[in-house]
């Protein structure tokens, strides 16, 4: 490399010295700059040559870059006209003009009145402030000569894990990891990110997981795991080590059995293991209840928490590490309140003696069996009749 790249800049003196004029003091600008995103790593710098005040083309600059300490070359920095994509030639040697090396960019032809960007990989050994300067010159003529710099603040980088398992703990091939609302495919991903806080979240078949607000530290290994809810009680995502549900923790109970005027309440409730970080649990709606609930809450150690519901579950965010006791609990309806209107009248007896003359059962109508035979009959439909007569008590006993 070093080789072409004198054999250019030979080839270079000889045509152009004849047609410009050496000492010519410089019509061009030179400005430097560095991504957004700057960190330890590698990253593309661009040196933007502006040559719309002269009259003159530019005829090939040679762009260097010195090397200074905690700035390196990858072994392919890759340099490019940004716009043509267009490659150039390179090489790192000793510096024209300061102690150590320098990368060399062979630039292309500025017209008169035109700017050309390159853009090409430095690798920065450590955080901190970096100072990158750019020498650009004529090949014929090193005196005729522009330099720019610019000062950055390089970032230290972390490492995010995220894995997207279903119920048997294998990676799902077809979720889709959204960080800070950039996508990557598949179900297991580990990113190299700037420190700093992210979203993490995923996606599957259309469903998506609560959202992970994670802080990458320098030098830091950070875990997100996203679990497809199954079962009763499914710890669906957490951060650090993964949280778990302990073996037989889980219950399901009536707590309340209601009455034409007191409502059902039913609970879940689970022992949650989480060793660091966060977690986020979702609960099922427990079967062999009546379906359909006036109000769902959560505690967290009894305490209340903010919850939202998905598919007939529930989801209950802890925020802190330990073994927590997770409990969520169903408001249903008065025994007798088929219709769900807040009481138990003439219209819950049509409703249950329709649903029996068309052979319906108690799956239709759970609140309907108002006698807790299991079944329903003409019998709940007489009883809840007589309720409403003020012939039976909120029981259904006789008064």
């Amino acid at each position: 490399m070093r080789r072409l790249l004198a054999a250019l800049l030979a080839v270079a003196l000889v045509t152009s010295m004849g047609s410009v004029p050496v000492g010519a003091a410089p019509a061009f600008g030179v400005e430097v700059d560095t991504p957004a995103a700057f960190s330890v790593g590698e990253n593309r710098i661009t040196v933007t040559v502006n040559n719309t005040a002269s009259s003159d083309d530019l005829f090939s600059p040679l762009v260097e870059v010195p090397l200074t300490p905690g700035l390196s070359a990858p072994s392919d920095p890759n340099p490019v006209v940004v716009s043509s994509g267009e490659s150039r030639t390179y090489a790192v040697q000793n510096s024209s003009y300061t102690d150590g090396d320098s990368l060399f960019v062979y630039g292309e032809s500025v017209p008169a009145g035109e700017t050309r960007t390159y853009a090409f990989t430095l690798t920065v050994e450590r955080a901190g402030d970096h100072t990158i300067e750019a020498d650009v010159r004529p090949l014929y003529n090193e005196a005729n000569n522009v330099r720019a710099s610019t000062t950055a603040t390089a970032l230290d980088v972390g490492t995010l894990n995220v894995a997207v398992l279903d119920e048997n703990d294998s990676p799902l091939a077809g979720a889709t990891v959204s960080i800070n609302d950039t996508s990557r495919s598949g179900g297991e991903i580990s990113e190299t990110l700037v420190e700093g806080s992210y979203d993490v979240s995923a996606t599957v078949g259309g469903s998506a997981t609560p959202t992970e607000t994670v802080t990458i530290s320098p030098n830091g290994v950070t875990n997100v795991t996203f679990v497809r809810p199954s079962g009763d009680v499914t710890v669906v995502s957490s951060t650090g080590e993964r949280a778990t549900v302990e073996n037989g923790s889980t219950l399901q109970r009536t707590t309340v059995a209601g009455n034409a005027t007191t409502a059902t309440r039913f609970e879940v409730s689970a022992v949650v293991d989480v060793p660091d970080g966060s977690a986020v649990v979702s609960v099922a709606d427990p079967d062999g209840i009546p379906s359909g609930y006036t109000a769902v809450s959560a505690t967290v150690d009894g305490s209340d928490i903010t919850v939202t519901r998905d598919d007939n579950r529930t989801r209950v965010s802890i925020d802190s590490a330990g073994l927590r006791t997770v409990t969520v609990e169903y408001v249903g309806y008065g025994v007798g309140d088929v219709t769900r209107e807040g009481t138990v009248d003439a219209d819950d007896t049509a409703r249950i003696a329709a649903a029996v003359a068309d052979g319906q059962g108690v799956a239709a109508l759970p609140y309907g069996d108002v006698d807790g035979d299991g079944s329903l009959t003409a019998i709940d439909a007489m009883y809840v009749a007589q309720y409403t007569a003020g012939n039976r008590t909120a029981d259904y006993g006789r008064p």
